[in-house]
């Protein structure tokens, strides 16, 4: 599961059956982390969420300077308990620490989730000074350079810069800088896909999305970024799977714009009810939302026939975005011109302003 959702999960009032019914866990560790000086004591104990029983329990101790050691240690025990055979190379994979740096990883995670939504210059820039934050931290890390890397084509991709073309480059340059520290590092192979996708080389996009998904199938904003990738690449209806397998992964953290995109897939799929269904589930959890995802939301709803809510959804836009002119993002998500001036005159009748 995601950092970010289980971080969630902690602030929650939750027990082990609504645990197991939402997030379709089969297993929960439970413990606590003592510290003493620079000694530490973990007691932990794993629960099966079938019958509710302790199957397993644990303490270990150690020093401050070992806490890393300790976890690869307590993950090895739980996969033992588990009977699950992890042949040699599949354990030097599993227990590869991307950096030493705890700080370096809480910020690039930290600044991932800022970058949604990107409605302004400003979050976009913050998070990209973030990102070189976490370059100082851990020169070494690959996170920071494919994190700032992906900043650059987010702004390409909101229209929140005058150079696309440079940023872009520069956004290339960073990717190949983050898979040259660290090839095991799936988000650098994500980042260069965005960027080859955003610069109009979508097979080249798609080849380096695999890629990531091949290095590390279990990161959440990697299979994202694939299932971005394919929405754009004008094939929406295999990016649902990436797409609901990144909600599989980080269900908990409402801060992604995973509900987003696959709410733009099955728009592109013509699925429109399921498109007004994941939208409003972003909404409910009180999700990134912004007039890029409000125009598909308006549409998806004049499809099925809901004139009242789709014309309500685009007053509230004109309020708030009065000078917002969609058709060159919408363009993008279209995979066709037929299908594009569909939606645009969907908007218009509905109230949407045209702008020179």
């Amino acid at each position: 599961m995601a950092h970010a959702s289980m971080l969630t999960l902690e602030t929650q009032a939750t027990n082990t059956e609504s645990i197991k019914n939402k997030f379709g866990a089969t297993h929960i560790l439970r413990g606590s982390l003592e510290e003493d000086g620079n000694s530490i004591r973990v007691n932990v104990q794993l629960i099966d969420t079938a019958t509710g029983t302790n199957i397993w329990a644990d303490r270990l101790s150690g020093t401050t300077k070992d806490l890393l050691n300790l976890q690869d240690k307590l993950a090895l025990n739980i996969a033992n308990t588990l009977t699950i055979q992890i042949e040699p190379e599949e354990q030097k994979r599993f227990l590869r620490r991307h950096t030493n740096s705890a700080d370096a990883l809480t910020l690039y995670r930290q600044a991932l989730i800022l970058l949604v939504p990107p409605n302004d210059s400003e979050r976009i820039l913050t998070a990209r000074q973030m990102f070189a934050r976490v370059i100082e931290l851990d020169p070494e890390f690959s996170g920071g350079y494919a994190g700032k890397s992906f900043s650059h084509t987010v702004s390409v991709s909101f229209r929140k810069t005058t150079d696309p073309d440079n940023e872009l480059n520069i956004a290339k340059a960073l990717a190949e800088q983050a898979i040259e520290k660290d090839p095991e590092f799936a988000m650098g192979y994500a980042a260069l896909s965005a960027a080859y996708t955003h610069s109009g080389q979508l097979e080249r996009g798609l080849e380096y999305a695999n890629r990531a998904i091949a290095v590390q199938p279990g990161d959440a904003f990697v299979q994202f970024i694939f299932g971005l990738n394919l929405v754009l690449s004008g094939k929406p209806n295999e990016a649902i799977t990436p797409l609901k397998e990144a909600l599989r992964l980080d269900p908990a953290e409402p801060r992604t714009p995973y509900l987003n995109v696959l709410g733009l897939a099955h728009y592109n799929n013509g699925n429109y009810q399921n498109a007004v269904d994941s939208f409003e589930r972003n909404l409910k959890r009180r999700g990134p939302s912004g007039p890029h995802t409000e125009v598909f939301r308006a549409a998806a709803y004049a499809e099925l026939g809901e004139e009242q809510k789709a014309k309500a959804i685009i007053n509230e836009m004109n309020q708030a975005y009065s000078n917002y002119s969609p058709e060159k993002w919408l363009a993008k998500w279209h995979k066709s011109d037929a299908a594009l001036a569909r939606t645009m005159n969907h908007l218009y009748r509905l109230g949407l302003p045209r702008m020179e």
